[in-house]
């Protein structure tokens, strides 16, 4: 039994991490594009932060994924130019996605 619901010995039960991160009640307007809004949160020691789990099942490659993203997201974005050059409209409700991908011509800008 969890918060009046009986759970059946032997279900798995699943929390979907990435739906936290658009929770009006800890985010505010989670659906808006902002990269800042982590910045001065000290979101990582908030308990509701699980992107990369949490505790004694937090992931042990955590560290080193930060590095790699940054460093690429460095790389991306001061070396080369990008624009959409076509597939999905972007969805914006409820979250920024391209259900069937969206493509993008990716040039250096030194060209």
């Amino acid at each position: 039994m969890f918060s009046g619901y009986l759970i059946p010995k032997g279900w798995r039960i699943y929390v979907y991490t990435r739906e936290i991160n658009y929770e009006p009640f800890l985010y505010q307007d989670p659906l808006t594009f902002n990269p800042w809004r982590w910045l001065g949160n000290s979101v990582e020691s908030q308990s509701h932060f699980l992107i990369f789990g949490g505790g004694t099942r937090q992931c042990p490659g955590k560290e080193l994924g930060i590095a790699e993203i940054s460093t690429f997201l460095h790389y991306f974005v001061t070396r080369y130019r990008w624009e959409e050059i076509g597939g999905d409209k972007l969805m914006k409700f409820p979250r920024v996605e391209a259900p069937n991908g969206l493509h993008i011509s990716v040039s250096s800008y030194s060209n």
